[in-house]
């Protein structure tokens, strides 16, 4: 069944989503559809049983067609400050001349083909709970790529910290809060005034990054299925479930319902 959403057209197994941020460096697997990616600056398109691994803050608009329409379409891996760290410092030691080699052109987003033992070695990784082992198996994963080197390029773009990923750790926190830029400063120690000039010279503001968070963790809440539609609105400060889904549909061009429905087929 065809469905108009604005220019959009949605059917039970093609999807387009707007405005992802990855707020963690990211292995997918595209285990059941094809999806193509589109930043600032590249539009890439993976067919099925492909590798992806993408630049943590960096943000895409994607379309993605299942194969199979009662299956989810990919799988991912994504780490977290401290096991990106760890997986940085075990691939420093395998390749150091990798690690922020300035004749390395980087990539925000790097395809490979999947082979059987690899993709094998990933679904270890997708089921393991121990942080150690999930880096490791990740390390080893990493080293059998063909663009191995601008993999770990990118990685060791993700370990970096900014003025912008320190504020969104701060709102992250509590996102039921009502959050104001006053906060923010008296955190930091620093003037309203100097947040603002901070935030503008990495190319955002307060009020992008509160939305952004918000519509993060919205989007994880969906997924993860845990609660209903009204309790992510409220767990993310916003009181009106249908002001929350008139914001998720400006910021994502699809409903809650739309992306829920999606992917948990």
């Amino acid at each position: 069944m065809l469905k108009e959403i604005n220019d959009n057209k949605l059917t039970t197994n093609f999807i387009r989503i707007k405005r992802i941020t990855l707020n963690a460096f990211t292995i997918m697997h595209t285990d059941n559809c094809f999806i193509t990616l589109k930043n600032e600056r590249d539009c890439i398109t993976c067919t099925k049983d492909n590798f992806l691994f993408l630049e943590k803050n960096m943000t895409f608009s994607c379309e993605i067609v299942k194969v199979n329409e009662k299956l989810p379409p990919f799988s991912i891996v994504s780490f977290d400050r401290k096991s990106q760290i760890l997986l940085k410092d075990i691939l420093k030691e395998i390749y150091p001349l990798f690690m922020g080699g300035s004749d390395i052109q980087r990539e925000k987003i790097i395809t490979e083909n999947s082979i059987t033992p690899q993709y094998q070695l990933f679904e270890l990784i997708t089921r393991t709970n121990d942080l150690k082992l999930k880096v490791i198996k990740s390390a080893y994963l990493i080293a059998t790529m063909k663009n191995h080197a601008k993999i770990i390029s990118s990685l060791y773009a993700s370990c970096g910290i900014t003025f912008t990923d320190k504020v969104k750790n701060e709102l992250r926190k509590d996102l039921s809060k009502n959050w104001k830029i006053s906060m923010i400063a008296d955190k930091f120690n620093i003037s309203e005034v100097s947040v603002r000039k901070r935030l503008s010279s990495e190319k955002t503001s307060f009020s992008q990054l509160l939305l952004q968070a918000r519509m993060d963790r919205a989007l994880q809440l969906i997924l993860d299925n845990e609660l209903s539609l009204s309790s992510v609105s409220e767990s993310i400060g916003i009181s009106s479930m249908p002001y929350f889904i008139r914001v998720f549909k400006y910021f994502f061009g699809i409903t809650p319902k739309q992306f829920s429905i999606y992917f948990r087929e």
